[in-house]
């Protein structure tokens, strides 16, 4: 299983769990710590382990899997957005430390914050 099928998976739980909203035939609306149990079992190579984590995981914390795909999303603009605002490949932007060391800790000192904050000190930082 590749880390998109993953993200997708637990979104589809995440939804499920939270959403009241009714999924496949394989996973019911309101579905119980068992039901999601069983999808995850039976549609994922993941062991008996990952599937009891996944399961309380995304019942304990509603809308993270969510909210994760929105930040990977908003940080892969900023990225790209800064990248081609010095008119460089994706190669040479991360190939120059500095540009890719720069960018990286502004994210992790910034990353916690709501994503129109990061997108305003991401622009303000690299006068976009």
């Amino acid at each position: 299983m590749n880390e998109a099928q993953l993200r997708n998976m637990r979104r589809a739980v995440d939804t499920a769990y939270h959403g009241n909203v009714k999924g496949e035939a394989d996973l019911p609306k309101n579905p119980s710590i068992s039901d999601i149990r069983n999808f995850l079992k039976n549609n994922s190579a993941l062991g008996i382990g990952d599937i009891t984590a996944e399961s309380k995981r995304y019942l304990n914390l509603p809308g993270q899997s969510t909210s994760y795909n929105a930040g990977k999303e908003e940080m892969l603009n900023l990225y790209d957005k800064v990248r081609k605002s010095k008119n460089l490949s994706r190669k040479d932007f991360v190939s120059n430390k500095e540009n890719i060391k720069e960018f990286l800790n502004l994210m992790l000192e910034t990353g916690a914050l709501p994503l129109d904050a990061l997108k305003e000190i991401t622009e303000l930082h690299y006068n976009l």
